[in-house]
């Protein structure tokens, strides 16, 4: 993409700017001897303008290019908060015909993990409902336990995602406090929930502890 957009910026300054403004500066003195006042006067001067638009415009496009490229080295070199290094991902979509009940699901789901860890070279294996940057919006409101609420105040929202255990193995993200997803944590059983570090200090300042306080 870099190598490209240089290339793309280059060929369009010396189309656009380099070799008009050539022509001009070689037939230069050529019009200054024969210039004479009326039609080649005005397509002269109109003939300038142009090379002076273009070499303006070659310019803009420079500077673009050079925002795209600083833009595109800050993102690479940005922290996503996850290692996606041998990271293999893919879709997988269950018919409701044939999975309509949780029971279902959460049998077949079980299998296929067990199935692709046994793969070699596979060292996790985990699944989630919408994979970082993958731009699926919504969100759910929460409570804080133990905080009186304001009324005119916005309620917090959260963008909650279910995944499965091995999900922040196989992204190598780690758990700062509590405990991780287990086998153990079912439909049956009571509801638990991890959030992010930037979540925490958002609605748990000053050094709160924010396990088993948050009620979605």
């Amino acid at each position: 993409m870099v190598a490209f957009a240089i290339g793309v910026s280059s060929v369009t300054s010396i189309l656009f700017g380099l070799i008009p403004a050539l022509a001009t500066s070689a037939g230069m003195n050529d019009r200054l001897k024969k210039s004479s006042r009326g039609a080649t006067h005005g397509r002269r001067r109109f003939r300038d303008s142009m090379v002076v638009l273009q070499v303006a415009a070659s310019l803009v496009l420079l500077i673009c290019a050079g925002l795209l490229i600083q833009s595109f080295f800050r993102v690479q070199r940005a922290d996503p908060g996850f290692d996606a290094r041998n990271v293999l991902t893919f879709d997988l979509v269950l018919p409701a015909s044939h999975y309509g009940e949780p029971e279902r699901r959460v049998a077949f789901f079980d299998a296929f993990r067990s199935r692709l860890q046994a793969v070699p070279g596979v060292v996790s294996v985990g699944a989630v409902d919408r994979i970082p940057f993958g731009g699926r919006q919504g969100g759910s409101a929460f409570r804080v336990v133990g905080r009186p609420g304001d009324p005119d105040a916005p309620q917090p929202m959260l963008r909650p995602s279910r995944i499965l255990p091995g999900y922040f193995e196989s992204l190598g993200v780690p758990v700062r406090r509590g405990r991780n997803f287990t086998s153990a944590d079912t439909q049956d059983t009571t509801p638990v929930a991890i959030i992010d570090e930037a979540t925490a200090l958002r609605y748990f300042p000053n050094g709160e502890d924010p396990i088993g306080r948050a009620d979605l």
